[in-house]
């Protein structure tokens, strides 16, 4: 992970207000195919 703390991904994630935790190398990807889905 590349956040400063450990916990912090997932610290955001319990909180309600984050949809992913992934590594860094995933996220181009992921915004990729968000971005098709989007496309009607």
């Amino acid at each position: 992970m590349s956040a400063e703390v450990d916990f912090m991904p997932h610290s955001a994630q319990a909180s309600g207000c984050v949809d992913f935790v992934m590594p860094l190398d995933k996220i181009p990807g992921k915004l990729k195919s968000l971005a098709a889905a989007l496309k009607i």
